[in-house]
């Protein structure tokens, strides 16, 4: 029993703790990269304004300069074409003048070299302005320019990124620390909590529990988990949180059925017990292993065959009876139920007998009729117990079942047959938080002895959830 809902359980948990924390890793990774953006912005902005001035304002005086030294060239330029025609000029005099008289001519010769000497020495000047400072010198000297304004522009740059990015981050940092306030710890919003639990809730399904048990568990997983910081080790907070809620609703109202039993013997009074349920829930096998325990624990015991609707129900329990050496007490097909019932707790008080255990007809909870003809049998003998028997494997029919005996009768407690052969397990915490009452025992075979006790630690253990 349990096998599959604990290998269920067990990849579910596994899928459901790994989607957890790959949400709660996203919020911490998301957290880290908006911390990161936030230092990096105002230093990144900073820097792109003071290169962008930087580059301007060096840029600006050397343009200037170069401007002014191509102005210079073209004036030069200008002054060399008059100078050059005049030259022109003085060689074609001079051919003229070879025809003359040599004293006239190197009168006129002199006086013109004088004249063009004048002209040669007024049309240098400019040349020699021009060429004065070498390329070297010019190079060298827009260099140091170049030097003094990049120090004037990077000192002053430097001293407005310093004022923008004070005047800048107290504003960033109210943006990203409310951001970041929202993802402080490792959260778990209420939807996506609903989406991961679906998995679980699949499983659980599927294995028989009910929806109310479901939501139990869900409300207290939630409670724990949504908007919760997250420990470190998420599969075992998971797991713990699941374990304590699974054993609260298997430990309801927990009791030992020998220690009732002692109580009422001291009393010097028989201890009544009424077994309900449908046809072939495994009733009346219940009560002969329940018998068959609690003889062996040194009680006396008598039955009461109250099911005198069914032909072989009858026969079937006295069968039980001869086989564990047990009185029974039976009238006819059709007589009056509680009239059996009551006859049965008369000779227990007589012949000082520890229990009585009644069979009553099995019946759907939809019927009427014969579901009045059981609480005239509570009323005609009072039992001490009223045990509910249903089969494990029905899942959900079984719990409806147990739900409309128990707003009959007020149940005490059950007993779930064919527990052995239930893969899925759901059916003893339904039952369980349906009717809050304990379960007492699990029919784990066909033979008498096979009847075991039932223990919310060994249920969880089997589940996997304790060592």
């Amino acid at each position: 029993m349990f096998g599959k809902l604990k290998d269920k359980l067990k990849k579910s948990l596994s899928l459901f703790s790994k989607k957890t924390e790959e949400v709660a890793e996203e919020s911490e990774e998301l957290k880290e990269l908006i911390k990161e953006e936030s230092q990096e912005e105002p230093v990144l902005e900073a820097e792109e304004k003071s290169t962008s001035d930087k580059s301007e304002k060096v840029n600006e005086p050397e343009q200037n300069f170069i401007e002014q030294e191509l102005d210079v060239a073209h004036e030069s330029e200008k002054e060399e074409v008059p100078i050059q025609r005049e030259i022109e000029e003085l060689q074609a005099e001079e051919k003229r003048t070879e025809k003359k008289s040599g004293s006239e001519v190197k009168e006129e010769v002199k006086k013109q070299e004088i004249s063009v000497g004048e002209k040669k020495v007024d049309s240098s000047e400019p040349k020699i302005e021009i060429i004065k400072p070498s390329s070297q010198e010019i190079i060298d000297e827009v260099k140091e320019k170049i030097s003094k304004e990049e120090n004037i522009v990077t000192e002053k740059d430097i001293e407005e990124t310093t004022k923008e990015v004070k005047e800048i981050s107290p504003e960033k940092k109210g943006f990203f620390s409310k951001f970041k306030q929202a993802l402080t710890t490792k959260t778990i919003s209420s939807e996506k909590f609903e989406d991961l639990f679906w998995d679980l809730e699949l499983v659980l399904l599927e294995s028989n529990v009910s929806v109310k048990v479901i939501e139990r568990i869900k409300e207290d997983l939630k409670h724990e988990l949504v908007n919760q910081p997250l420990p470190r080790d998420i599969p075992t907070k998971i797991k713990e949180v699941l374990s304590n809620t699974l054993k609260e609703i298997l430990s309801i109202e927990r009791f030992s059925l020998l220690d009732r039993i002692e109580q009422k013997k001291s009393e010097g009074k028989p201890y009544v017990i009424m077994f309900f349920g449908i046809n072939g829930a495994g009733k009346t096998t219940s009560i002969a292993k329940l018998a068959h325990l609690l003889k062996e624990k040194g009680n006396s015991i008598v039955f009461a065959a109250s099911d005198t609707f069914r032909a072989a129900a009858i026969q079937q329990l006295e069968d039980h009876a001869n086989k564990l050496g047990i009185k029974m007490i039976k009238h006819d097909y059709g007589s009056d139920a509680a009239a059996v019932a009551y006859d049965a707790v008369k000779h227990a008080e007589k012949h000082k007998i520890n229990v009585v255990m009644i069979d009553t007809a099995g019946r759907l909870h939809s019927n009427t009729n014969l579901m009045a003809e059981l609480d005239k049998i509570c009323r005609v003998t009072n039992p001490d117990l009223k045990v509910f028997v249903g089969e494990s494997i029905t899942g959900n029919d079984c719990v409806e079942q147990a739900e409309k005996f128990n707003e009959l009768v007020n149940l005490d407690a059950a007993i779930l047959s064919k527990a052995d052969i239930d893969e899925d397990g759901g059916a003893p915490l339904s039952i369980a938080y349906t009717i809050k009452k304990p379960i007492l025992y699990l029919g784990m075979g066909q033979r008498y002895g096979d009847l075991e006790e039932f223990s919310p630690e060994l249920i969880l253990r089997r589940l996997g959830f304790e060592d």
